[in-house]
């Protein structure tokens, strides 16, 4: 009798490993024991059991169609290896079945005759089990990767500009951002300001600029038009992560080339939709207060306008929900906005209850130091360990001891058990970087904030809104800004009522989110560090 074999793998890792050489062995002893005589092996690296369309295994259904008449059996190292797609084997066998070639497995002895029923029952549900071991991997793998997309982190090969880790080759997990390619971050950044402040968007006319400059592919090819069409319509180059299964947007991690703003520019220009409206940004420079503060009557966001009247212009803050009782009833911006100023330096605590909440910071932050290089040393033992574990797996695959299927989950479990840890180590050691600078930083903005707040950026000036009053401010026209919900370093020095002891408990039990929140107060927003040593009193 004679046979055909045909063994697969589906990761570049088992190519460089013996994953094939195992199967192929397995295969031909299987043979010799059943007097088959092997006259091809089809080997086919790389290629996923989920497509039916493999290059092989194309190969193999033309060979057998063209050989039908003197084959006998096609041998395969387990029936997953040939499809992990139920409808797709039975397609398989129902071919191979017309030219009279029988399915053999080389490990799965219940399959021995095909023919019996138990054989039947056995084949039926070793083909379902390996669609749903597929299924679960593919949902597991799609939550893994919209959990990189929440975090910040693009689960795949970055667009150009940007560099891949190339983690999975060395056996890793993604856990950084994409970093910038030193030799096209450049050039594609000036390509994206080219369209956005010349007004150029013919991806033809862009993508020879770009060649001109010394743009090309990332395979160091000419740079096509097509190549260009791509980056104009990626949010990734706004630093915009897109869950492409919920079509929610996260903020990136990696370095961005233009503001979202600026994208949303671009893809208007490229639209020819010249004489449209671009989307209203939230950031107005005449009326910064508005989105912040909420209408006293429906807690809709407050808008501004202009209306002319006695031969002058005049700016307003009014609740635009026509429902509301206050629509159309206009607060005067000046008159306003002083309201909000008083509001900040109310809620703004004296400079000692802010020094006292440094201390109290820099206290808590030593503690967590000396105990976060107490864990690295705990960490780094169990490093040690998890290595000196894969050294002696390693050398067990080696003597055969070990299957592959044995082998390969272990090793995966150990690697992301040590990226994980890698990780950690890597958190701490961020998080517990700088902090003093971090925190002195942070107590003069929030002194400084309040008589400053007209001099910065109408989008830093937004921000800083956010972490003073991170739920809007409400505001009624009987009783002006009402009292209200400050931000989580606010609540801790007023909660505290000036005790150092009471304000340690509270620094150390809220102190992850304390310390993003100081974070985000040093963060590109420059007041000047000149406090007003009288203010602030509630």
């Amino acid at each position: 009798m004679k046979a055909v074999i045909y063994t697969r793998v589906s990761s570049d890792e088992q190519i460089g490993g013996t994953s094939l050489a195992f199967q192929r062995e397995d295969c031909l002893q299987y043979a010799q024991e059943n007097e088959f005589v092997v006259i091809e092996v089809f080997e086919e690296r790389g290629e996923s059991a989920k497509f039916a369309d493999r290059p092989q295994l194309q190969r193999l259904l033309a060979f057998c169609k063209e050989h039908g008449r003197n084959l006998d059996a096609l041998i395969v190292w387990k029936l997953d290896r040939l499809s992990r797609i139920q409808m797709d084997y039975y397609y398989i066998k129902r071919t191979l079945f017309e030219h009279g070639i029988a399915i053999h497995s080389a490990t799965e002895k219940s399959l021995d005759d095909p023919n019996s029923l138990a054989g039947r029952v056995f084949e039926t549900f070793t083909a379902l089990q390996a669609e749903v071991d597929n299924s679960l991997r593919r949902e597991r793998v799609i939550r893994g990767m919209a959990a990189k997309i929440r975090e910040g982190i693009y689960p795949w090969y970055p667009p150009l500009g940007y560099c891949c880790a190339r983690n999975r080759m060395r056996g890793l997990k993604k856990l950084e951002p994409d970093q910038a390619d030193p030799e096209r971050f450049q050039l594609v950044q000036r390509l994206l300001r080219t369209c956005l402040d010349q007004e150029i968007c013919g991806t033809t006319e862009l993508a020879a600029l770009g060649s001109s400059w010394g743009l090309t592919s990332r395979k160091g090819k000419k740079l096509y038009p097509q190549h260009v069409d791509r980056i104009l319509g990626n949010k990734f180059y706004a630093g915009i992560l897109v869950d492409p299964w919920s079509g929610e947007e996260y903020t990136g991690r990696h370095r961005p080339m233009l503001t979202p703003d600026e994208f949303d520019r671009v893809v208007w220009l490229r639209s020819g939709k010249r004489g449209a409206t671009l989307r209203r940004s939230a950031e107005h420079p005449d009326f910064p207060l508005r989105r912040t503060v909420l209408c006293g009557g429906c807690q809709a966001p407050l808008t501004g306008s202009w209306s002319r009247g006695n031969g002058g212009r005049y700016a307003y803050y009014h609740c635009a929900r026509k429902s509301c009782p206050n629509y159309g009833k206009g607060m005067p911006k000046k008159s306003f906005e002083s309201g909000f100023t008083d509001l900040l330096r109310r809620c703004t605590p004296t400079k000692l209850t802010i020094g006292t909440f440094s201390e109290a910071v820099l206290d808590v932050w030593a503690r967590k130091r000396s105990w976060a290089h107490e864990h690295a040393q705990i960490e780094a033992s169990r490093a040690l360990e998890l290595e000196t574990r894969l050294d002696s797996l390693i050398d067990m695959r080696a003597k055969g001891l070990l299957s592959d299927d044995e082998f390969l989950p272990r090793k995966e479990a150990i690697r992301a058990e040590r990226a994980d840890l890698k990780h950690r180590l890597d958190s701490q050691a961020i998080q517990l970087t700088d902090r003093p600078t971090v925190v002195r930083e942070a107590a003069g903005r929030i002194l400084a904030y309040p008589r400053n707040w007209h001099t910065l950026p109408p989008c830093k000036r937004r921000r800083f809104e956010k972490i003073v009053f991170p739920k809007g401010v409400s505001y009624s026209r009987e009783s002006g800004f009402r009292t209200t919900k400050t931000g989580l370093c606010y609540e801790v020095m007023w909660d505290s009522h000036g005790s150092k002891s009471r304000m340690v408990h509270l620094v150390s039990e809220n102190w992850n989110q304390l310390l993003e929140e100081l974070k985000n107060m040093g963060r590109d927003i420059d007041i000047p560090d000149r406090p007003d040593e009288g203010q602030g009193a509630k």
